[in-house]
């Protein structure tokens, strides 16, 4: 059965309002989950527990340091006050930076209440002349234990938002780039839990360095939990 919910946009969209207007004016915007969530340490709690307590091998032969599950929601608005999400019948792939399909184990995301007002406050950060009638969201959750990302690369997809839910090690920087060799770095910035990095994807070249011990951990004891989310290609 597909689940289908309706999303009262109209407080979020007041509430979120400076924080979309200077997406729309950098192209990026960092944002803390406490102006989202009223227990924001909770609902990471609840994120770790339901969904990347789940995760499955990411491609090995590439990705040998990551798991990964993914889910995609497509969506419609309702006017500007209300969007109705319901899930994708497909949550494959199309290719974007190896060959072939691509398939994941999929986490259903719409059953937590966490997860609905995570996305409602991402489509009411969209930028006014961005927004459309429809389109898909891409929730992509990776846990990663050392090389986060292979190379610099854009997804392809209107708008990313990277969301750090737990991180147990150093490094992991995001970094904005307006090259793809990242000589031109725009942003850079080691995503701490509770934040979330958007920006308009076509602008960047995106990238994350690699996870790293601290103060004397253990290597087998780092790890970092965040989201990929892509928002609005026709398919995510």
């Amino acid at each position: 059965m597909i689940l289908k919910v309706g999303l009262p946009l109209s407080a979020y969209l007041q509430r979120l309002s400076d924080k979309s207007a200077e997406l729309g004016e950098k192209n990026y915007v960092l944002i803390r989950d406490s102006d989202l969530f009223e227990a924001p340490d909770e609902v990471r709690g609840q994120f770790q527990e339901k969904l990347f307590s789940t995760l499955q091998n990411d491609m090995p032969d590439v990705h040998a340091n990551r798991q990964r599950a993914r889910d995609v929601v497509r969506y419609t608005r309702q006017a500007v006050e209300k969007a109705d999400l319901e899930e994708a019948e497909s949550i494959t792939i199309k290719d974007r930076n190896y060959s072939g399909e691509r398939d994941y184990k999929r986490v259903p995301v719409l059953r937590l209440p966490g997860m609905q007002r995570l996305l409602a406050s991402i489509l009411a950060f969209v930028p006014g002349e961005h927004r459309t009638s429809h389109g898909t969201i891409g929730i992509n959750m990776f846990r990663t234990f050392g090389v986060t990302t292979n190379n610099w690369h854009q997804d392809g997809e209107d708008f990313v938002v990277v969301y750090c839910v737990a991180k147990h090690g150093g490094g992991a920087i995001t970094k904005l780039s307006l090259d793809r060799t990242g000589k031109e770095i725009f942003l850079e910035h080691p995503l701490a839990p509770g934040e979330l990095l958007m920006f308009k994807d076509a602008a960047f070249f995106h990238h994350t360095t690699e996870l790293v011990p601290i103060n004397g951990q253990p290597k087998d004891e780092i790890y970092r939990d965040a989201f990929a989310i892509t928002i609005d290609a026709p398919a995510s």
